[in-house]
């Protein structure tokens, strides 16, 4: 820990980049916490945290702000400002507004969706349960594509951020957990909204996993 945390201080920009990383630290570490607690307090301790956490964005529902926290791709993306020396104020706040909730929502939202009967099956908490409807949950999802990808087009590294969306979909919708719970046709639904690109990334995942995967 202390090597890593050595080498991170000698990124040229890290101070820079320092608060906005300690918050997102603190958020994943809320979230880790509160979502291993209690079955009998989890849910409403963890809601009460996200809903007053979350007010700094309106429009989004506690689960996706929850959601958002566990992912820890802004950190990544917060740290090559740092190592790039280029972490002025506009190029921060592109970063944090690309990728929280947007980007760092939909990796997670993704992992919980295809994990739905695992997560039944074993009693664990999934933040795709917490949607009204299956309607709801898709026309979310449409809402976190979209948004991740024009805020993505928008940052200096346009074409890597908007790969790792398109890699964030192709890899999750590419899983066998799709066609084993019957959630293919939700799943094109997804990609004809992400678009052709967001395709092509989703047959050479499946061409991966055929070759040396099993999952």
């Amino acid at each position: 820990m202390n090597e890593c945390r050595s080498c991170i201080e000698q990124l040229p920009a890290y101070s820079a980049v320092y608060p906005e990383l300690i918050t997102l630290a603190q958020w994943y570490a809320d979230l880790q916490i509160k979502k291993h607690l209690a079955f009998d307090c989890r849910e409403q301790v963890l809601r009460e945290w996200a809903e007053q956490e979350r007010a700094a964005y309106p429009g989004m529902l506690w689960q996706e702000f929850a959601a958002a926290s566990g992912s820890t791709l802004a950190v990544f993306a917060l740290f090559t400002l740092a190592a790039n020396g280029a972490a002025d104020q506009k190029s921060k706040e592109q970063v944090m507004q690309a990728y929280f909730p947007w980007i760092c929502g939909l990796h997670i939202l993704l992992d919980y969706y295809i994990d739905q009967e695992e997560d039944r099956q074993g009693g664990d908490l999934n933040f795709t349960f917490y949607y009204d409807s299956r309607d709801e949950m898709l026309n979310r999802f449409r809402i976190f594509i979209n948004q991740s990808q024009a805020a993505a087009a928008l940052l200096p590294s346009a074409v890597f951020d908007g790969t790792v969306v398109q890699g964030l979909l192709a890899l999750y919708l590419s899983d066998k957990k799709v066609e084993e719970q019957g959630l293919r046709q939700q799943a094109g639904l997804m990609l004809n909204e992400a678009g052709p690109g967001t395709r092509k990334v989703l047959s050479l995942c499946r061409l991966v996993r055929r070759t040396f995967l099993v999952g």
